[in-house]
């Protein structure tokens, strides 16, 4: 049986894309992912009543929204696609330009996507599929590390992102990827990302905030984009640092542990990050996912450990200056 006009139809949206992270991973993938987005929208604009709404949320201070623009007429060329509008920021975070995009996007739902991740075919779908179901209210996706060289593979193995989910399906989950995420506006408005002294961890603790308030967060494993590692040495270095950074500030806040000291706790999650990285690198299953060698091992093992003598400095760092590491080290 043919399916009806509202049957068949999906949720208007706003796509909100911060433009912070393509000062870190070049241009190339904020072009990757426009165009992406752009032949996505395209296939199911019969399945929409209006047209969608796309902001992008930039720093006027270190953006020129000129080339912005210019990559917006090599991606978008037919602009009755969407309705596109650039929204300058003045010096907000990472966090901070999301919620900024929540507020001023017209549309019941919003749509999270990085400047610097790249949907798969069938991203969108599978996120508006899956919000067509009045019950839920936020529904994020599977980010994982591309693994188009061997320093790719090696990230995917040992950093935060998981690996990439073959099978599709929606499950139930604790939290979410702030890149790839679709939420109800309203639920939004009512519980932003909160404003921390960290650089990353904002989705972590607001997914505990909604958990605590009775909603449920959905991950539909249909709905991938990848996401690159660190931008060179540089980059890797204040990332790690960073992140040392957020797990001793954040302390109990994202994930509760037996201890009072946030030195402990620190400490508790940086022998987990270790022990998740030697699980993966010591098990076949998971090397031969990512497509690693035995020398290719042997150069995971090696990046990864320089990645965490990097974090457990920006651990001590804010031991004696938390404020300091923040500001110097943001990415």
């Amino acid at each position: 049986m043919a399916m009806t006009e509202i049957e068949s139809s999906l949720p208007d949206f706003t796509v909100v894309i911060e433009w912070e992270n393509a000062k870190l991973s070049e241009f190339d993938r904020a072009r990757r992912m426009l165009k992406a987005l752009a032949g996505q929208i395209g296939e199911i604009l019969g399945r929409l009543k209006h047209p969608p709404e796309i902001l992008i949320i930039y720093d006027h201070s270190a953006i020129d929204p000129a080339i912005i623009q210019e990559v917006l007429d090599e991606t978008f060329p037919d602009h009755r696609v969407a309705d596109i509008r650039l929204i300058p920021t003045d010096g907000n975070t990472y966090y901070q330009q999301k919620n900024v995009g929540a507020n001023q996007a017209s549309k019941d739902i919003v749509v999270f996507l990085d400047s610097d991740v790249i949907p798969e075919p069938g991203w969108l779908k599978g996120l508006l599929e899956t919000m067509r179901d009045p019950s839920v209210h936020v529904v994020g996706g599977n980010t994982y590390i591309e693994l188009d060289s061997l320093t790719t593979r090696a990230y995917a193995l040992f950093w935060f992102f998981p690996l990439r989910k073959e099978e599709g399906g929606i499950q139930v989950s604790d939290n979410f990827f702030a890149n790839n995420v679709a939420f109800r506006r309203q639920i939004l408005l009512g519980n932003p990302f909160p404003d921390l002294q960290a650089t990353r961890g904002a989705c972590v603790v607001l997914s505990q905030q909604l958990r605590q308030k009775g909603y449920k967060i959905y991950i539909n494993f249909q709905s991938r984009v990848t996401h690159p590692p660190p931008n060179g040495f540089i980059h890797m270095a204040k990332r790690a640092i960073s992140q040392g950074h957020d797990d001793l500030v954040l302390g109990n806040i994202r994930e509760p542990h037996p201890y009072e000291s946030r030195l402990a706790n620190a400490l508790v999650r940086f022998g987990r990050r270790l022990m998740r990285m030697a699980r993966h690198l010591g098990k076949r299953r998971y090397r031969k996912a990512v497509g690693l060698s035995p020398a290719g091992t042997v150069y995971a093992l090696f990046i990864g450990i320089g990645y965490y003598v990097f974090y457990l400095l920006g651990l001590v760092m804010s031991l004696v200056s938390p404020e300091y590491v923040f500001k110097r080290f943001a990415v």
